[in-house]
């Protein structure tokens, strides 16, 4: 981009925010590139106690960005940001809708490795999202971007983020009703095959000495909603890629 059209794109974006002053997310297209402007959070009542500092958070989600775009990882272009602003270069739609869409188990299943590889990637880099919820994921033409990492304030080691990590993700494809075990088991074998083998024998590991909690929550399976049923699919999933079935 030629600084005149830099110059341009700047008054665009501070007209966008004049416009949409305090609005938290904005996507506009600029020369046929589609964007998002995003602006901290304008909490209000008890949002303020359970979250005491939007603007330091939101001041947080650009260093991520940058951190991570620094040592080559995948997401989004930062193309401009200040103090209560962001702009963001369009990644695609998330992988929760993604799943979510009637189309086809096999793009389905598609968009699920995709997704894998590039979590298993970041993580040969020596990097962690930190809670890589799907819909924290992005994919577009087979392109994967991750956004909204999460800084674990906890003393754990890589090798414990990296299993956690995985676990989260897997958790996430069990609480969706539009994926088969079927889908979620061969994302899982593609994933065990592009780890570092070290990290799959931690998530198993994990997996094994946390099984009690699912003989505890079984007597609950009949009435369970979408946050229980999505950690009962977990074990049965793990489960079944472990016995190769």
């Amino acid at each position: 981009m030629s600084d005149s059209a830099r110059s341009a794109f700047k008054e665009y974006v501070w007209q966008l925010l004049a416009e949409h002053k305090g609005e938290r997310v904005y996507h506009f297209t600029y020369q046929k590139q589609a964007y998002w402007l995003k602006q901290p959070e304008q909490l209000r009542g008890v949002w303020r106690l359970l979250k005491p500092h939007p603007r330091q958070s939101f001041l947080n989600e650009i260093h991520s960005l940058q951190y991570f775009a620094e040592r080559q990882a995948p997401v989004p272009k930062l193309v401009m940001f200040g103090e209560d602003y962001l702009v963001l270069e369009d990644g695609g739609h998330n992988v929760a809708y993604w799943v979510s869409r009637n189309i086809d188990n096999q793009t389905k299943q598609q968009i699920l490795c995709d997704a894998a590889k590039a979590l298993a990637d970041l993580h040969r880099r020596g990097l962690v999202h930190g809670r890589p919820a799907i819909r924290d994921i992005l994919w577009k033409d087979g392109n994967v971007l991750f956004i909204d990492f999460e800084v674990n304030a906890e003393k754990r080691s890589l090798n414990e983020q990296k299993a956690r990590d995985l676990l989260l993700f897997v958790y996430n494809l069990c609480r969706e009703q539009h994926l088969s075990d079927e889908l979620i088991c061969n994302m899982m074998r593609k994933y065990q095959a592009y780890c570092d083998p070290q990290e799959w024998d931690d998530m198993i590991h994990t997996v094994c000495h946390y099984r009690f909690i699912y003989y505890l929550l079984l007597p609950f399976k009949y009435i369970a909603k979408k946050d229980l049923i999505g950690i009962y699919r977990l074990f049965k999933t793990i489960e079944l890629v472990k016995k190769g079935t």
